[in-house]
């Protein structure tokens, strides 16, 4: 039988292990493939500066190019290998980051889904299919300088959607 409550994703980058760390860990970073715009702010409630690198405890707020906004908790962010948070309600998604030879490995893991019908589009579904999206983004700005989000709300439908359009 199928497990609903994971899934894995993975990505190559010829890039070194510090630049796709400080992508994911730092607002600078993630607003360069991920939200339109990243706070990070330490357990005390103070921003973080943008190009600091996120700590376990942190609180993010992402808002996306149409304009949802999110947010959660850094539960871990061990330099350079691993980020881990909160990403919804009870998700925890997990980025795994391995030095290879000419790069470096990124696995995303998203745990804690429901297994519902609905959990099972939405969560799942949705969410695996954004982060095929996301983590190619993340290669396109790294290795390229090529964002390939779309900034134009009136093309987004919700928060999960990127510019790209499927019926």
């Amino acid at each position: 039988m199928f497990d609903w409550t994971h899934f894995r994703s993975t990505v190559y980058l010829r890039v070194p292990l510090a630049v796709a760390y400080a992508a994911w860990s730092t607002a600078r970073g993630l607003e360069r493939w991920f939200p339109a715009t990243a706070t990070i702010r330490d357990a005390a409630g103070k921003a973080r500066r943008h190009l600091d690198l996120a700590r376990g405890g942190d609180l993010y707020r992402f808002t996306w190019f149409g304009g949802h906004v999110g947010g959660g908790k850094i539960l871990a962010a061990r330099h350079p290998t691993t980020v881990r948070f909160t990403f919804g309600d009870p998700v925890v998604v997990t980025a795994r980051l391995q030095a290879v030879r000419g790069g470096t490995r990124v696995t995303v893991v998203q745990e804690g889904i429901p297994d519902s019908a609905r959990h099972r589009v939405h969560t799942h579904l949705k969410c695996r299919l954004s982060w095929c999206f996301y983590l190619n983004n993340l290669k396109a700005v790294l290795e390229h300088g090529v964002d390939l989000r779309d900034r134009d709300p009136s093309h987004l439908k919700s928060h999960l959607e990127s510019g790209i359009v499927s019926y």
